[in-house]
């Protein structure tokens, strides 16, 4: 028996009454509507969602929302949610396809997906269909339909995916075809002028211009950090300390909610190499290998291959780091998910165990011939 929709996933969130205003990123979704796929990864709190909805309301095609969820790794389940978005613009969508998920006939992935692509391109009108949340999806089978899909993409249909992660999709080839409009954290962080709109109106109190600077500064316009600094320095008796504490890395809202949507999400060993690689300032994906493998009175941890080093430290898997320079050969944390990271790390293991990563990152320096970065690590091995 075919599950009961939910009909909240499919609806589009509801603008919030103090939106900023992000006319950029509405421009760049709307310049390449006429590609088969908009791709926007970001971690959490970037305003993925909330930019989508805003611009759902002004979008020149007719826009169908879905949101996805752990639950939807299962492929019927998956499709039916689809064809129950698309239905929200065009009721009598997808006929066959929905009659095939109801009687529960086994079909192969390429039949289920033509099957769709053609009552799709049956449609009368070209629609947007968006994938929210789509980081939940981690189903093979479930990545082979969107593939397909996209492979050979209806006509009728613009797709727009956003997520934390970057989706094991045929990304590479849509890119080559100039098929595929691209938003990434980058794109999504506030400008100064965007984050001075949006404090004018979070905080109770006028800020004076230190204040400002500071949150601008400190939190680098990442939406979600200025949304609960500003809650810190609403509710704080002492604004002052509420500051410092900011500047510090130590707030609290902002520490829970990173531990709570970030860090007690990851896997044990990708856990692993965010704690151990949170000593250093500066990141290679050869260096993090280095101190990731270093053996902690028998706590060794399981060898990071270097395309998962690349991966979690180029940002393709949704974490708060961005790249140093161009070659993507260092890379660094944000400031506030290091002090994170670094708090759990002195939770976790001892100084003693801490100061073994440092040296072992002293060590990596200097064979490399880096002297300044050696001494500079040696200096500060007693300290997180």
């Amino acid at each position: 028996m075919q599950a009961a929709i939910l009909r909240t996933k499919l609806y589009k969130p509801r603008p919030r009454l103090q939106l900023t205003p992000r006319p950029e990123l509405l421009q760049k979704l709307n310049a390449r509507i006429d590609s088969d796929l908009t791709l926007i990864v970001a971690p959490v709190g970037f305003g993925k969602t909330t930019t989508v909805a805003a611009w759902c309301a002004q979008a020149p095609l007719p826009v169908a929302w879905l949101t996805l969820d752990e639950n939807d790794n299962e492929p019927a389940r998956f499709l039916t949610y689809v064809i129950a978005a698309i239905r929200t613009l065009a009721p009598e969508a997808c006929p066959e396809t929905s009659g095939v998920l109801r009687a529960g006939h086994a079909l192969e992935v390429a039949a289920l997906t033509t099957l769709l692509a053609n009552e799709i391109d049956d449609l009368p009108e070209r629609f947007a269909l968006v994938l929210d949340d789509y980081h939940c999806i981690t189903a093979p089978v479930v990545h082979q339909l969107v593939d397909g899909l996209l492979r050979h993409p209806p006509l009728q249909l613009h797709l727009l995916i956003a997520g934390r992660t970057d989706p094991p999709l045929a990304i590479a080839r849509l890119r080559a075809n100039g098929r595929l409009n691209e938003l990434r954290a980058g794109e999504f962080r506030f400008t100064r002028a965007e984050a001075e709109h949006f404090l004018a109106g979070a905080l109770t109190a006028n800020a004076d211009v230190r204040t400002t600077d500071l949150l601008i500064h400190s939190l680098d316009g990442w939406v979600a950090g200025l949304q609960l600094a500003a809650l810190s320095l609403n509710t704080s008796p002492d604004q002052q300390m509420a500051l410092r504490d900011l500047e510090k890395g130590r707030d609290r809202y902002i520490m829970e909610y990173l531990f709570e949507q970030v860090l007690q999400h990851q896997p044990p060993e990708v856990e692993t190499f965010l704690l151990r690689t949170s000593i250093l300032d500066r990141i290679s994906p050869d260096l993090a290998r280095a101190v990731v493998a270093v053996d902690l009175d028998g706590a060794e941890a399981a060898p990071t291959g270097a395309a998962v080093a690349v991966s979690l430290l180029a940002g393709t898997a949704g974490l708060f780091t961005h790249a140093l320079d161009s070659a993507g050969e260092w890379y660094s944390y944000h400031a506030l998910f290091r002090e994170l990271l670094r708090h759990r790390l002195r939770v976790r293991v001892t100084p003693g165990q801490i100061a073994a990563l440092y040296q072992c990152a002293c060590q990596w320096h200097r064979q490399h011939g880096q002297i300044d970065e050696s001494v500079a690590l040696c200096l500060c091995r007693r300290r997180p």
